[in-house]
């Protein structure tokens, strides 16, 4: 069985777009990730590139996560002038096992919203 679809989420950050892009349009934002949700991720590791179009990221999940294993994830686009990245899931350890829920990826968009604004230039 084939699984396809899009997730995407908006949230204001009251920093400056060029800030916020230094850590969303940057292997920054996984380093933050791993750092702080070590209770669903227990490792990022870059197999391939260094942030730009083409970079294929691994993340191993934490034991006890549903549908525990690992899933890589691959930067299909990048545009700097925008500030827009697309990343797609490329493989999985099991089927269902996708990190890839609206779920995660609100808890990825606050945790980089509290860091952007401890940390506002």
């Amino acid at each position: 069985m084939v699984v396809s679809g899009q997730v995407s989420h908006e949230l204001e950050v009251e920093v400056s777009a060029s800030q916020a892009w230094k850590l969303y349009g940057t292997l920054a934002l996984a380093k933050l990730v791993e750092q702080t949700l070590t209770d669903v991720i227990h490792k990022i590791e870059v197999e391939q590139g260094d942030g730009e179009v083409g970079t294929i990221l691994k993340l191993t999940f934490a034991p006890g996560v549903a549908g525990t294993g690992w899933q890589k994830e691959k930067f299909t686009a990048i545009d700097n002038e925008k500030r827009v990245k697309e990343v797609e899931l490329i493989e999985e350890a099991a089927a269902n096992a996708s990190f890839a829920s609206i779920d995660s990826f609100a808890n990825i968009a606050q945790i980089a919203k509290n860091h952007l604004l401890k940390n506002k230039e």
